[in-house]
C-alpha cells in the first residue's frame, strides 16, 4: 500500500490538467496553495508563489521565474495564534525553525523547469542560495543541516503540487489514466468555463477517503483551481489551490529580518558556543546601524535577553540599565525580567513606577515570587541611621499603600496579608493595632491566606504578640493558624501545600516551646508533630521554604532534635525509625547520625543499620540504555556491584555550567581509579550533540557525556538541574539534591556499605 504522504503529494501533484504546458513568455501570475491538517501533525499555512513564463529551452520544456511572495503560517502556541505571516513580517515568532527557510527565500527569484506534460525537472539555484542565506545569518550548523534537508524535499514536492502532471496520451472528457509515482487513478468529468474538471478518489486500507478536484485551463495547461480532502482515523486534511494575478505587494523589511534572524536563538551571531559572548553583545549596543530599531519591541527584547545572558562580573549593571527603560509591554510575556524590573523600578524610579510595572506581572508568577520572597524582605530589620535604608523602606511601604488602595481584588489576595503585617511592625508599639492585626488573621478566608501567604505573616504576628506580653492572643492566633496549615498541608491538589507543610513544623514547634516552658506534659506530643511534618524529601522541602524561615525564624527539620528527646527519654524504638527519616531526607548529615547512633547504641553496628535500614527504603533505579558522544553504549547492568554517580546537567543551565570544572575533575578522578569501586556518567538533557561537543571542546572537559532522549530523566524523575543519582552495587538508588555535598555523601555511603560486607 502506498504511503498516505505519498498519495497526498501525489494529488496536490495532479492539480494541473491540460494537453501541454503552454504559458506565453513574459506572462506572470500568482498561485496560492493553503494546506490544513488536523491530524496527529497540525499544520495551518499558506504560500503564495509570483511566476514569470520565460518561455521555453531547446528541449520544449517551460521555463519559469519562481518567488515565493507570502508566507502565513498558523500556530496555536504562538502570540495571535501565528508563527509567520511576511505581510507583517515583524510579528514573526522565531521560536520554531519552521520560519527560517520562508524567510530566507522570501522574494529570491529561482528558475523552475516544467516538462510539457507538467512535472517539474529541475529548480535552479535555490539549495545555493539558502545556503548563503543561512550562513550570513551565522545559523548553527545543525540547523543550517536540518533547513537544507527539509527544503530538498519539502520545497520541490510544495512546487510540483502547482501542477498536475498529465499522461502521455490525449485525453478529453472521461479520459481516465494512473499517476507514474503514486498510481493514483485520475478522471475527466467536466468542464467549467471552458476549463477541464478532473477528480481523484482514493481510499486507503484504513479507511482514510482522499479525493481531489482540478479545474485545469485547456490552453495554457495551468491549475485554475484545485481542492485536495482527506479523511479518516488519524488525519483530517484539506488543501486548496487558486490561480490569480499578479499583486503588487509592499517590500518585506530585509533589514529588519536580517537583524531578527541573527538574535534570535538560532543564531550565533551573538553567542560564542553555547553562551553569550561579551564582545558580541558590546559590538551590537554599539552599533549606530541598530538606531532604526530603537523602539522595536523584538529588537529591545533580544537584546535585553543577550545583556541578561552575560557572565561578566558587572553584566548585571548593563541588564539593568536596559530593563528600566524598556517598555512594560515589551516584556509582559516574560516572568524573568519583570520580577527583576518590579526591583530595578522600586530602587530606581519608586514606587509609582513599580506600580505600573506590577499591572503586567499581577497574573504571573513572577508577581507572587518577586512580592514574597524580594518585596517582603525590605520591611525586616535595617539600619535607622542609614539614610539609604530609611529610604528605601520608605518606597517598600509606599508601593505597599498602593497594593492596598487598588480596587482590583486580585492585588488584595495577593498582598493584604503582607499588608496587615508590614503595617502593624511599622508600629510595633501599637498594641491595640496589633491585636486586631492578629483578629484579621484568625478571620482571615482560606482564599487570601492561601494566595498571599497568610500562614507566613501570621506566625509573625503571633511573635510580635509573645513580645507585646500578649501571650492569650498569641496562643490563639497560633492555634487558629495551626488548624488552618494542617487542612492546607492535607489538600493535594494545593500547589504550595509542602510550603505550608513546612511552617506547620514550625507553628508546632512553636508550641512545643511554649509547652516545655511551662512544663506541660504535651510539649512532646506537639515537638512529635513538628519532627512529623518535617519535609522527607527533595520535592516536601519546597524552594519557597527557604523565605519562610527567614521571616518565622523556623528550621528545616525538627526531626534530630526530636530524635534526641526520645533517646533521652528512652523510646529507643521510635527514635530509631526518625533517625531513618532523618538520614534519608539529610544525606550529607549521616556523619553527625553516626556519631549520634554509636554513642546511644555503643554495641550495635552502625554499618549494618546504614544498609538494612536506610538503603533498604530506597527504591530500584529504572533500567536505561545510553550512547556518549563518543559512541559508546553504556545499560545500567554494564554498572552492577559498583557505585554509579549520574549527574543530570544542560549546556544551557547556569549552574550546571559553574559546578562543571568540579563534575569534570571527579570524573578524571574515576578515570584514573581514585575512587575505588566507583563509576561516573553524564546525561546532558535538552540538549544537542553538537551543542555538547561544542562546549566540552571548548573548556577542554573529558568526562563522558550520553545525550538524553527525553526519556531517562522522566524515568529517574528529576526535578531540576543540575541533578546527582546516586546508585548503589545492588541496584537501588538515592537523589541527593542540589546544593548537598555529593562527593561527600557518595564517599561515606560507599565507605558504609563496604564496611558492613
Amino acid at each position: 500500500m502506498k504511503s498516505l504522504l505519498t498519495l497526498l503529494i501525489a494529488a496536490c501533484a495532479t492539480t494541473a490538467l491540460s494537453q501541454q504546458i503552454n504559458v506565453p513568455k513574459n506572462k506572470e501570475f500568482e498561485i496560492k496553495s493553503t494546506n490544513k491538517n488536523a491530524g496527529p501533525y497540525i499544520t495551518d499555512e499558506e504560500y503564495v508563489y509570483a511566476f514569470k513564463s520565460l518561455g521555453k529551452n531547446a528541449e520544449g520544456n517551460s521555463l519559469f521565474e519562481c518567488k515565493i511572495v507570502k508566507v502565513l503560517i498558523k500556530d496555536k502556541n504562538s502570540p495571535g495564534g501565528v508563527l509567520l505571516n511576511t505581510d507583517s513580517v515583524r510579528k514573526t515568532n522565531f521560536y520554531s525553525t519552521a520560519v527560517l527557510l520562508p524567510l530566507a527565500m522570501l522574494n529570491q527569484p529561482f528558475t523552475v523547469t516544467v516538462s510539457p506534460k507538467g512535472r517539474i525537472l529541475g529548480i535552479s539555484d535555490r539549495a545555493e542560495y539558502l545556503k548563503k542565506r543561512l550562513g550570513e545569518w551565522k545559523i548553527e550548523q545543525q540547523y543550517i543541516d536540518q533547513t537544507l534537508s527539509n527544503a530538498d524535499g519539502d520545497f520541490a514536492s510544495r512546487l510540483q503540487s502547482l501542477f498536475l502532471e498529465l499522461p502521455d496520451q490525449k485525453i478529453a472528457l472521461s479520459s481516465e489514466w494512473k499517476s507514474k509515482n503514486a498510481d493514483v487513478p485520475f478522471k475527466v468529468t467536466g468542464s467549467q468555463g471552458g476549463n477541464m474538471v478532473i477528480n481523484s478518489n482514493v481510499k486507503q486500507e484504513d479507511g482514510t477517503v482522499l479525493n481531489s478536484k482540478y479545474v485545469i485551463n485547456t490552453k495554457t495547461g495551468i491549475v485554475e483551481s484545485a481542492m485536495s480532502t482527506s479523511k479518516g482515523p488519524q488525519i483530517n486534511y484539506t488543501g486548496t489551490q487558486k490561480l490569480g494575478n499578479r499583486i503588487l505587494r509592499s517590500q518585506t523589511d530585509s533589514s529588519w529580518v536580517n537583524m531578527a534572524v541573527k538574535m534570535s536563538y538560532w543564531s550565533e551571531s551573538l553567542k560564542k558556543g553555547t553562551v553569550y559572548d561579551s564582545v558580541k553583545v558590546n559590538q551590537l549596543l554599539n552599533n549606530k546601524n541598530n538606531e532604526r530599531f530603537a523602539n522595536d519591541p523584538y529588537f529591545l527584547l533580544n537584546r535585553l535577553n543577550a545583556t541578561q545572558g552575560l557572565d561578566g562580573p558587572n553584566s548585571h549593571l548593563l541588564y539593568y540599565k536596559l530593563l528600566v527603560d524598556i517598555p512594560n509591554e515589551v516584556i509582559k510575556n516574560n516572568p524573568s525580567h519583570l520580577h527583576n524590573k518590579l526591583g530595578e523600578a522600586l530602587s530606581q524610579r519608586g514606587a509609582a513606577e513599580a506600580y505600573e510595572v506590577s499591572k503586567y506581572a499581577l497574573k504571573t508568577s513572577s508577581f507572587d515570587d518577586w512580592i514574597q520572597h524580594s518585596f517582603a524582605q525590605g520591611f525586616l530589620v535595617y539600619d535607622h541611621n542609614n539614610a539609604d535604608e530609611t529610604a528605601r523602606r520608605k518606597k517598600h511601604y509606599e508601593l505597599a499603600a498602593l497594593f492596598h488602595k487598588t480596587k482590583d481584588p486580585l492585588y488584595q489576595l495577593k498582598t493584604n496579608a503582607l499588608y496587615l503585617w508590614a503595617t502593624a511592625k511599622n508600629e510595633k508599639e501599637n498594641v491595640p493595632l496589633l491585636v486586631s492585626t492578629a483578629s484579621a488573621f484568625e478571620k482571615m478566608s482560606d482564599e487570601e491566606m492561601k494566595t498571599g501567604n497568610g500562614s507566613r505573616y501570621s506566625l509573625m504576628v503571633y511573635k510580635m504578640l509573645l513580645d507585646a506580653k500578649k501571650p492569650v492572643e498569641a496562643d490563639s492566633l497560633l492555634n487558629k493558624t495551626i488548624a488552618k496549615l494542617e487542612k492546607y498541608a492535607a489538600d493535594t491538589l494545593n500547589v504550595n501545600r509542602f510550603a505550608e507543610q513546612n511552617m506547620l513544623a514550625g507553628a508546632y514547634y512553636f508550641k512545643y516551646q511554649q509547652a516545655e516552658a511551662a512544663a506541660n506534659p504535651d510539649a512532646m506530643t506537639y515537638l512529635s508533630k513538628a519532627a512529623q511534618y518535617s519535609p522527607k524529601t527533595p520535592k516536601e522541602k519546597a524552594h519557597s521554604s527557604f523565605y519562610d524561615r527567614v521571616f518565622i525564624k523556623n528550621k528545616e527539620t525538627y526531626r534530630q532534635e526530636f530524635i534526641d528527646k526520645l533517646m533521652s527519654n528512652g523510646n529507643e524504638e521510635l527514635a530509631l525509625k526518625v533517625f531513618e527519616e532523618h538520614i534519608n531526607a539529610e544525606p550529607d548529615n549521616v556523619e553527625e547520625m553516626h556519631a549520634l547512633y554509636t554513642k546511644r547504641f555503643p554495641d550495635k553496628d552502625f554499618n549494618k543499620f546504614f544498609v538494612n535500614n536506610i538503603m533498604g527504603g530506597w527504591k530500584p533505579a529504572p533500567a536505561f540504555e545510553l550512547t556518549t558522544i563518543d559512541g559508546k553504549k553504556h545499560l545500567l547492568e554494564n554498572f552492577k556491584d559498583k557505585w554509579l554517580v549520574l549527574d543530570f546537567w544542560g549546556t544551557w543551565c547556569g549552574p550546571c555550567r559553574a559546578e562543571m570544572p568540579t563534575v569534570n575533575k571527579f570524573s578524571e578522578e574515576v578515570a584514573a581509579g581514585k575512587h575505588e569501586g566507583v563509576e561516573f556518567l553524564s546525561i546532558a538533557c535538552r540538549d544537542s550533540e553538537k551543542s555538547v561537543k561544542a562546549y566540552m571542546e571548548a573548556n577542554k572537559f573529558s568526562m563522558p557525556v550520553a545525550i538524553s532522549k527525553g526519556d531517562v530523566e522522566k524515568n529517574f524523575k528529576i526535578r531540576g538541574f543540575p541533578s546527582k543519582i546516586l546508585i548503589a552495587p545492588d541496584g537501588r538508588m538515592m537523589n541527593v539534591e542540589f546544593g548537598k555535598n555529593w562527593q561527600k555523601v557518595l564517599q561515606q555511603y560507599s565507605k558504609l556499605y563496604a564496611n558492613s560486607r
